[in-house]
């Protein structure tokens, strides 16, 4: 009586499966659709976007190889990186915990081709030491 049960059951689900319509693909998130997560290098630079709620999350890193500097920025998750309306600037606000808001650094990445231009703002300088900077070009990282 159980393989009957499980026959009949087992008929059902062919059933439906051969009335349901067939399954179509997940459409493309936002995330890989906007052209900004990934990760990025460039000379000394090194970016990493995510997609978060509310915007992205942005770590750019810096780190001459003769070691003479390095240096970081992440965006927190209560203040994530935002997009321009027209999708071609990527904004971030670092704030130093020790020096408040005299110690905000900025950072925009403007799309350039594949890849994108970067460009500090503010008082970058505690995240990376004087002789480094976030400037520069970055490109998809393969």
């Amino acid at each position: 009586m159980r393989i009957v049960g499980f026959v009949v059951a087992g008929l059902g689900l062919a059933v439906l499966s051969a009335c349901s319509p067939p399954h179509e693909a997940a459409p493309a998130s936002a995330a890989a659709a906007d052209g900004w997560t990934g990760t990025y290098t460039g000379g000394d630079l090194k970016a990493v976007i995510t997609r978060q709620a509310d915007g992205y999350g942005l770590t750019l890193s810096v780190s001459k190889a003769d070691h003479a500097c390095a240096g970081r920025v992440a965006t927190a998750a209560d203040s994530p990186a935002t997009v321009s309306p027209d999708n071609t600037i990527l904004t971030a606000s670092v704030t130093d915990a020790l020096a408040g808001d005299d110690g905000q650094c900025t950072v925009t990445l403007t799309r350039q081709g594949p890849g994108m231009v970067a460009e500090e703002g503010g008082d970058c300088t505690k995240f990376h030491g004087e002789t480094c900077s976030f400037n520069g070009t970055l490109a998809p990282a393969n």
